[in-house]
């Protein structure tokens, strides 16, 4: 038997490794953790095994190509002879391959006289257009590159799965800011960092050194899960032709602002990261207040330059970023920055909490109901009415129940008839773009009674080159036919599953060169 024809048995061989790696995963998110270190290694071991079967694959695959052209056209010389780099892309007789490193990936290039025309990158887009439309016209290169797990399932490859972690980072804000990204090449990474500044001194000649030494100390990254999934009807993948490309803006866009609520408000104690509000060393001001001048960003520059730091972005809400941007002076004209915050990026995002909130009852009402509506996880809900006169707990009780919130994930406390503050826990508390509205308007009596929500919200400050993001491995993505969970079936509703995860922690190396302004009112 020749070379090429062992290609189906070691197509199966990729496949049977590529199922085992999924169930590795499916495993560790079934119980709800990180990858044991066996796993780890294991999963790693899986991936090494699978690049040797990819060149396995292109060798024998050139092999098959140049028989079968010597086999149509016996004794023509064969100016195609040769088979591209692992992940090149098939081209045309009109077309080469160059590969780009600038982003990692190869490119099909005209060899038209336009010499000026684009490349055209391989594209997830293309990709999973025809996981879902079985349609690969114009997605050849995108369609050899893909893995079949045997079980209804395809796995996105490293080249094409790179820039969905591209558009992640794209879309996160800590990024934009300037976070440095770090490789993880196992499932921790410690690194070393300056605890202190180091002093140095002059000295006499023959005399002792009057130094202060710079403690050093470090920092572990722990790679964790970041998840995404969309479900899709296969009559809308038909109908919309432009289904992959939105799909690959909303996955990359969920992932990015997922990145940054864990950056800056992760806990570690939800399966994420550590963020800069739970880090220690980092500085803050609190009790801020409405925002009616930029003295306090004024401070927090200050701050972080007596720590050797040179601080470069806020990171803050909307909310605040347009109170900031109609702020005037006395003369009704737009006022005007302090030089030291000028010189920052103002980087507004919905991902930085606005809680708690105070929700107030005005007018003295002496009968009726009020509402609180909750926006959360993509989704708005609004309570039954709750009495005017209610207790902290009867409020707590009806937040609770809807359907974006929960049970144990939200406290209220305040005296009967309120001030209510409400403030959210678990993982809804982890999502920083939840918003809080009131609505009193079938309360009754009193004089023009009312319920309005007031929030408080933090704003951080800060040189965010200091932040780092490590990422463990390339991001996988999954698509299915046949997936299933605990409501629905792909198979039995005629959907289409993507999933698609990677591995990733966040520490910070000067804790100090950071300021969190707390406790600034907005409406």
């Amino acid at each position: 038997m020749p070379d090429w024809q062992k290609l189906k048995g070691i197509k199966e061989t990729r496949a049977a490794k590529v199922a085992e790696m999924k169930s590795i995963l499916e495993k560790a998110e079934a119980e709800k953790r990180d990858l044991t270190a066996d796993e780890d290694k294991s999963f790693g071991e899986k991936r090494a095994e699978i690049e040797k079967l990819d060149k396995d694959i292109e060798r024998l695959e050139s092999l098959r190509d140049i028989q079968q052209r010597a086999n149509a056209n016996p004794g023509a010389s064969d100016s195609r002879a040769f088979k591209p780099a692992i992940g090149q892309p098939e081209t045309r007789d009109d077309q080469s391959a160059v590969f780009s490193p600038l982003n990692g990936a190869w490119q099909r290039r005209s060899l038209a006289a336009n010499a000026g025309q684009q490349s055209e990158p391989l594209s997830i887009s293309k990709y999973i257009r025809g996981v879902m439309m079985g349609d690969w016209k114009d997605a050849e290169a995108e369609r050899r590159a893909m893995s079949t797990t045997g079980t209804g399932s395809a796995i996105v490859p490293t080249p094409l799965s790179a820039n969905l972690i591209q558009g992640a980072f794209n879309q996160s804000r800590v990024m934009q800011a300037g976070a440095v990204t770090v490789p993880m090449d196992s499932a921790t990474l410690k690194m070393a960092r300056v605890a202190g500044a180091p002093q140095a001194g002059w000295k006499a000649e023959n005399a002792a050194m009057n130094v202060a030494d710079g403690p050093l100390d470090s920092v572990t990254f722990t790679a964790k899960t970041l998840a995404v999934a969309v479900k899709l009807s296969l009559e809308l993948n038909e109908d919309a032709k432009n289904a992959d490309a939105v799909i690959q803006q909303e996955m990359s866009q969920a992932m990015g602002l997922t990145l940054d609520a864990a950056a800056l408000y992760g806990t570690g104690t939800l399966n994420d990261p550590v963020g800069l509000a739970s880090t220690t060393g980092v500085q803050s001001i609190n009790s801020v207040g409405s925002l009616t001048n930029y003295s306090n960003f004024s401070v927090a520059a200050q701050k972080i330059l007596e720590n050797n730091g040179s601080p470069n972005a806020v990171i803050l809400s909307p909310n605040s970023y347009g109170i900031l941007d109609r702020l005037v002076d006395t003369l009704g004209q737009p006022m005007r920055k302090p030089d030291s915050v000028a010189a920052l990026s103002f980087l507004p995002t919905n991902q930085v909490k606005l809680q708690p909130v105070t929700v107030t009852i005005t007018g003295t009402p002496t009968g009726g109901t009020f509402t609180v509506s909750v926006t959360a996880g993509g989704s708005t809900q609004t309570t039954s009415g709750i009495a005017y006169n209610a207790s902290a707990a009867t409020v707590a009780t009806a937040i609770a129940a809807l359907s974006n919130v929960g049970s144990g994930n939200v406290a209220v406390t305040g005296s009967a008839g309120g001030p209510y503050s409400i403030t959210f826990a678990g993982y809804v508390g982890w999502l920083g773009a939840v918003k809080v509205t009131a609505d009193g308007t079938s309360l009754t009596g009193g004089t023009s009674p009312a319920a309005t929500a007031t929030a408080v919200t933090s704003a951080f400050v800060g040189d965010f080159r200091q932040l780092m993001v490590a990422v463990r491995q390339t991001l996988i993505i999954e698509a299915s036919r046949e997936a299933s969970d605990a409501t629905t079936s792909a198979w039995v509703n005629g959907q289409l599953f993507l999933r698609a995860w990677m591995r990733c922690d966040v520490q910070v190396s000067h804790p100090q060169q950071f300021m969190i302004l707390n406790g600034i009112t907005v409406a």
